[in-house]
Order: structure tokens, then sequence, then C-alpha cells
């Protein structure tokens, strides 16, 4: 069994993580902003149908590999999307706008049955990039190293146990972060950048050589 583990990175680590996340991932960097344009301008104009495009083309990019060898559910994403934001609208709605901070006993509940009903369509790594779009400053986004490296399940369990530590993390870091560099964003940068990707152990090479 995997030891539950929290790292809380300092402002440095986490300026640093930026940095390196800006460098190597300009690609994804645009994606994620178009997407999260695009979820924006949905629930705005309350056409749902805008916001499963702008989810489902950012999953189609981020998890190619996957939909390669899984052309038939690549091909039904988009509506399956679509139905699983209907079929919670009330519940998305009233976490849009919401700090991981806010999360209170009674959501915990509702979050976790939330996110049992995504991942049965979309995954444990999906449904989180899913969630994250709908509400960036509430769902933390993760993939297999970075539980790992918390020592959490990549289950939905998992996830829950991931939120603990995420709100944990942000909640020792507000008012310490520069302006524009939102907390909840600047921890899964440092998580991809130091766990899956291990650039942060690039760039400290780069510095001492």
């Amino acid at each position: 069994m995997m030891d539950f583990a929290i790292d809380v990175p300092t402002v440095q680590e986490l300026i640093d993580a930026h940095r390196v996340y800006a460098d190597k991932e300009l690609r994804g960097t645009d994606e994620y902003s178009n997407a999260l344009q695009g979820v924006e301008q949905g629930f705005r104009e309350s056409n749902l149908s805008v916001t499963a495009k702008a989810i489902a083309t950012l999953l189609k990019s981020w998890n190619k590999n996957y939909y390669r060898f899984h052309p038939a559910k690549k091909t039904l994403l988009e509506p399956d999307v679509k139905q699983l934001i209907d079929s919670n609208l009330e519940v998305l709605k009233s976490i849009r706008g919401r700090s991981i901070t806010s999360i209170t006993r009674a959501d915990r509940v509702v979050v976790l049955r939330l996110f049992v009903g995504f991942a049965k369509t979309l995954g444990p790594v999906g449904s989180a990039k899913a969630l994250n779009l709908i509400a960036p400053s509430f769902f933390p986004l993760w993939d297999d190293s970075i539980a790992y490296r918390y020592g959490v399940g990549l289950t939905s369990i998992g996830y829950a146990m991931f939120m603990l530590i995420s709100e944990f993390q942000v909640e020792a870091l507000i008012g310490t972060l520069p302006d524009g560099l939102a907390p909840l964003k600047a921890i899964d940068e440092f998580n991809y950048s130091k766990y899956t990707k291990d650039w942060l152990g690039v760039r400290l090479a780069e510095k001492n050589a």
C-alpha cells in the first residue's frame, strides 16, 4: 500500500515550474486556454453544446494516444460529454465559480458521486480534465504519475483523497503567489512538470551545469 503524502511546494518552486511549463508545454497551454474560453462561452450563452465541444476537443488532443486505439469512443466523445453535463447541470453550476478551499463535508459526497458518474464514461484522468475545465479553481488535474507520487489510487476514492491534498496545498499558499498565478493551476503545473515529465530535475541540472 502506498503512503498518503502531501507535498507543499514553495512559492519559488511554483514560479520555476510555471516558467518551465510555459517553455515546454506551449501548445498545451494554448489548448487549455482555448478550452476554458469555450466552456465559459457555452455556460454564458446557455449553449452546452459549445461547452461539450470545447471539453471534447481538449480531451481528444491531450489523450490522443488513447483515442487513437478507441475510435468509437472518440466519435461519441462530444455527445457523451454533453450528456454528462446535462445530467449534472445544477451541481456543476453551483460549483463552477468556487475555490477548492470552500469545499464542505456535504460537498464531498456530491463531488464523489459526480466524479464516479464522469469516470464511467471518461475514465479517472479524463474526468478530472473535464471537471477542471468546468470549475478550474475547484477540481485539480491529475494523471497516473501524479496519483502515484501522492500515494493515492487512480480511482474515484483516490481522487477524493487527492482533492483533500490539493485543498491543503491551496490553503497553505493563499496570499503568497504573484499576481496572475492561480494556486490550483500553479500546483498542477508543478505536479505535471515534476512528476509526469521530470522537467524540474532537468532545469535543476541545467542550472548546476
